[in-house]
């Protein structure tokens, strides 16, 4: 059992973990009703909630071994009626454990303590009380293993809550980027490949072989169906070019909304060379070529057909949005609904932006 896994280890699987999904490590993502909120427990209390009396010392160890950096929430998901509360530390973007205490039922009467954590991963599935088989869970009847277990999850800072999204959407936003020049190999290939039959593959063997054994320049004026199929192909090409040229040569900077802050990182990420972040206070201190695309993509989202369909916004030459803030469902490739954009750019932009930046690394 590993219990310093990274939060994209994590699997949102029924038969994984059950009824947890993503979402269940995020306080009350945008798609969660007014009525089925998170509750901050000390808020919860002053308004008449009393704590089961097993879950008090619980939590009190708990406070202690995080030295009282620490929020407890009354958790939305209710399980096998059970009370849950979400555990954040102060610096953490998520939940790093969902616990809960109840009746062991023996006798005499002894409570168990169960945690689950996106940070837990184990090879078999366990049975609990109250999520069922999972992956991503704790039992025991020790209270100070219990909590001390609870106190050893790493918070979930900024760049692994980032790097996670960004491997969400990084696949998609790389095809969009690439599809005008993909574009333009299927054209050949469609246009003017594809329509060659072995007969015209003669004449152009003909053609090619009299050319070099008369030491001329190629001309395929006796090959009439290859010159009409390539004059079309030349056509089409000629105007998905001049859209080619005015997009340019373009690559990718990630722009990613904080949870816990206005602030907004900037990121150039590359496989090879690893991620350099630039941190502002909020989106409109961005870069000027940076924000005009991510604008472009905001305004696209608002129109009624994609506030419908909820679906990503990929906007050749633009970029790519997730778009996922009003999504009821949680199974899209972002995890935890952050909001999160793909922004095209020219090199020198992204140049200046890899270069400005800071080396950008997720530390569990």
């Amino acid at each position: 059992m590993k219990t310093n896994a990274t939060v994209d280890a994590f699997s949102s699987d029924h038969w994984m973990n059950g009824n947890l999904d993503s979402l269940s490590w995020v306080i009350n993502p945008p798609t969660i009703s007014e009525n089925s909120k998170d509750v901050l427990l000390s808020e919860a209390v002053e308004n008449g909630f009393a704590i089961p009396t097993f879950l008090v010392p619980f939590l009190g160890e708990i406070k202690s071994k995080l030295r009282y950096q620490v929020e407890f929430y009354l958790h939305r998901k209710v399980a096998n009626s059970q009370i849950i509360i979400g555990v954040k530390p102060t610096n953490s973007n998520l939940y790093t454990a969902l616990v809960t205490v109840y009746d062991d039922g023996c006798r005499p009467h002894r409570p168990m303590y169960e945690i689950f954590s996106p940070r837990i991963v184990r090879q078999k599935r366990i049975d609990t009380h109250s999520y069922g088989q999972v992956t991503c869970g704790f039992r025991s009847k020790d209270i100070s293993k219990a909590s001390k277990m609870v106190a050893s999850f790493a918070p979930v800072g900024d760049a692994e809550m980032a790097l996670v999204s960004i491997g969400s959407i990084q696949t998609e936003a790389e095809a969009l980027l690439a599809k005008p020049r993909k574009v333009m190999e299927e054209m050949a290939r469609e246009l003017f490949v594809n329509k060659i039959y072995n007969s015209q593959k003669e004449e152009l063997l003909l053609a090619l072989e009299r050319a070099d054994a008369q030491k001329t320049p190629i001309v395929l004026d006796d090959c009439r169906y290859l010159m009409e199929t390539f004059e079309e192909y030349k056509e089409a090409r000629d105007k998905h070019a001049e859209k080619v040229g005015y997009i340019g040569d373009q690559a990718i900077l990630y722009v990613v909304q904080t949870f816990n802050s206005s602030d907004v990182l900037l990121i150039s990420h590359d496989n090879n060379v690893g991620a350099k972040c630039t941190r502002y206070p909020n989106a409109d201190a961005l870069p000027h070529g940076v924000l005009r695309p991510l604008r472009t993509m905001d305004v696209e989202s608002t129109k009624e057909a994609h506030k419908v369909s909820m679906q990503p916004i990929k906007l050749e030459g633009v970029g790519y949005f997730d778009n996922c803030e009003g999504r009821t469902f949680t199974w899209s490739n972002n995890p935890y609904q952050i909001p999160l954009y793909a922004v095209f750019v020219d090199h020198k932009t992204h140049s200046e932006v890899a270069q400005e930046g800071r080396t950008f690394v997720a530390i569990v």
